[in-house]
């Protein structure tokens, strides 16, 4: 037989247990998303319906990710990849994320006019469009640039 006492003890610990979450709980709605009290609300949104990728197309049509190619020259020789351009010259569909193109844009800068045998590419970028149907997703292509480069790895 159980003294009053211990029953008290064993619920003491759960009722301050539930006391706490209920506190943290609260306080997480009323807060917001500020840590460590957070709703997670990056899980709440939707995705979004056009994804865009800047991609290099070599002559045969055939299409490759940028750090394939080095050695870049492009016309006009100051062009930039730049988010704001990017959606004025091919629209609102065309935003890559800002941290893949800045990273593309660290590897072209990287990678400009080195000897070799170049041949013709052109800088793309390729909104895919993502609808609720079996197969690939559509895709529509935005021309910003054509240049000469040469595929890594290629012999001089």
């Amino acid at each position: 037989m159980s003294s009053p006492s211990r029953a008290r003890r064993l619920t003491l610990p759960w009722l301050v247990a539930w006391s706490c979450f209920a506190v943290y709980l609260g306080a997480a709605r009323q807060v917001g998303s500020f840590f460590p009290l957070s709703v997670f609300d990056m899980y709440q949104g939707q995705a979004p319906d056009v994804v865009a990728r800047v991609l290099a197309v070599d002559a045969s049509g055939q299409v490759h990710e940028l750090h394939r190619f080095e050695g870049f020259v492009c016309e006009p020789a100051a062009w930039r990849l730049d988010r704001r351009e990017l959606a004025r010259q091919c629209g609102d569909d065309h935003r890559p994320l800002p941290y893949v193109l800045r990273d593309q844009q660290q590897w072209i800068d990287d990678h400009r006019d080195r000897s070799g045998a170049a041949e013709s590419i052109t800088i793309i970028s390729r909104a895919h469009v993502l609808e609720d149907r079996p197969g690939a997703p559509a895709a529509r292509d935005c021309v910003l640039v054509r240049c000469t480069a040469t595929r890594r790895g290629a012999a001089p």
